[in-house]
């Protein structure tokens, strides 16, 4: 990489400077090599969360902007591994997964749910709520199924592991899979620059992961402190250079096909309502009593938010409607006389011409001058004209017995 690049992204070089620290370190300290091995790998999210935390500065720390979710997530991830920790290094853990630290490595999954399943920078606050809601039971249910699953006696604790690390491989692809569909239907820059660095991170994740939980966890069966410990590290670092610089100025690409759009805004929520289910039904064989609540609560919370935006649509095609007869009022008025004015009336002498056309009837046309109106202009000026206009103009409205009668300023006077 030239030299501007370190310049333009400070991030870059910070990377390779931790990655190279975290490889040594291990070797330099090797009888604390575990505690070493932690601090880095605990280290990393919170890297990646400033980066987070400082593009909120510059685009918002709304919910909607997506960032401020993402600094979320990667808070509770480092939690979980600071759990970990814990369990390893304070209290001699022996368990396949500890419970306290599974929790976290679940729910870090909840705000990411969330920002692919929202409609980005369209919904309302209530529709979002119920979006983060059904998030967070679908967390709160994956974590009980995996805990089952650890808990599971019939199973030995080799083939719990692997179970376990099957389910977090579902998981992850589920997220990647969810970025991979927000970035294809991304309709704004900024939205297509969230989703482009969180389809990368979680493509990275997902790999990191994988070579961890089954190589170095299950295969080689290796602790904490080995060499192996900077794959976990990776993806947070490469969300750090990703999503440090701002957005090149690149040529503004055509717009999206709106069908694209919509299909993508309407299956977001969807595909997380359907995990939600499919989690609640392999639960419900089990532990009943769990799995039927959230199968209630995909069903109704996807119902109800569709209800609810059924409703907004509605009310924004009635709003529509409205103010759509309220110019077709202004466009055919004339403002001053309150009577049909020019397009209106020869919209509507084409239209009786033609009517007469077609069944024979006559077709009467009346063409009216107010007499000396330029001499009462000049003499007590326009305010005194306008309101002779105005007067003419209401006696011969108050005239107007029939429907196909039209009263129009045709001109000046």
């Amino acid at each position: 990489c030239r030299p501007s690049c370190f310049r333009m992204n400070p991030a870059l070089p910070f990377s390779l400077a931790y990655i190279a620290l975290f490889a040594a370190a291990p070797l330099l300290v090797p009888a604390h090599s575990m505690s070493v091995s932690y601090a880095f790998l605990i280290g990393a999210p919170f890297c990646a969360m400033v980066v987070a935390l400082k593009r909120c500065v510059t685009t918002g720390f709304r919910p909607r902007q997506g960032w401020s979710i993402v600094a979320v997530a990667f808070l509770i991830w480092g939690l979980g591994m600071a759990a970990s920790a814990r369990q390893d290094l304070l209290l001699g853990n022996t368990e396949v997964a500890p419970a306290d630290s599974m929790l976290f490595y679940v729910l870090y999954a909840v705000p990411l749910t969330w920002a692919m399943a929202s409609s980005w920078r369209r919904e309302r606050a209530v529709v979002s709520i119920i979006d983060g809601a059904l998030a967070s039971v679908l967390g709160v249910l994956f974590f009980v199924h995996s805990r089952a699953t650890t808990n599971d006696p019939s199973l030995s604790p080799q083939e719990q592991g692997r179970w376990l690390v099957w389910m977090f491989d579902v998981m992850n692809a589920f997220l990647l899979a969810g970025a991979i569909g927000r970035w294809w239907g991304a309709e704004t820059p900024p939205e297509r620059r969230f989703f482009t660095v969180l389809m990368s991170f979680e493509g990275i994740y997902l790999v990191a992961a994988a070579f961890n939980n089954h190589w170095t966890a299950l295969h080689l069966n290796l602790d904490v402190g080995s060499a192996l410990d900077i794959v976990p590290s990776l993806p947070f670092l490469a969300f750090a250079v990703l999503a440090w610089p701002e957005a090149p100025s690149k040529p503004e690409r055509a717009p999206l096909p709106r069908p694209r759009v919509w299909f993508v805004t309407g299956a977001s929520p969807l595909l997380m309502s359907a995990a939600l289910l499919t989690v609640s039904l392999v639960l419900v064989r089990s532990q009943y009593l769990v799995g039927m609540p959230g199968m209630l609560a995909a069903v109704v919370g996807f119902g109800l938010r569709t209800v609810l935006r059924e409703v907004h649509h509605i009310a924004k095609q009635s709003k529509l409607r409205d103010d759509r007869s309220a110019l077709r009022v202004l466009v055919s008025t004339d403002p001053l006389t309150s009577v049909a004015n020019r397009r209106a009336f020869d919209d509507a002498f084409v239209r009786e011409w033609r009517r007469g056309i077609r069944t024979g009837q006559a077709l009467g046309l009346l063409m009216i001058d107010v007499d000396h109106f330029k001499k009462l202009n000049d003499r007590y000026g326009h305010a005194v004209g306008d309101a002779c206009l105005k007067r003419v103009a209401t006696a011969m409205q108050a005239q107007v017995q029939r429907s196909t009668d039209l009263v129009a300023r045709y001109g000046g006077e």
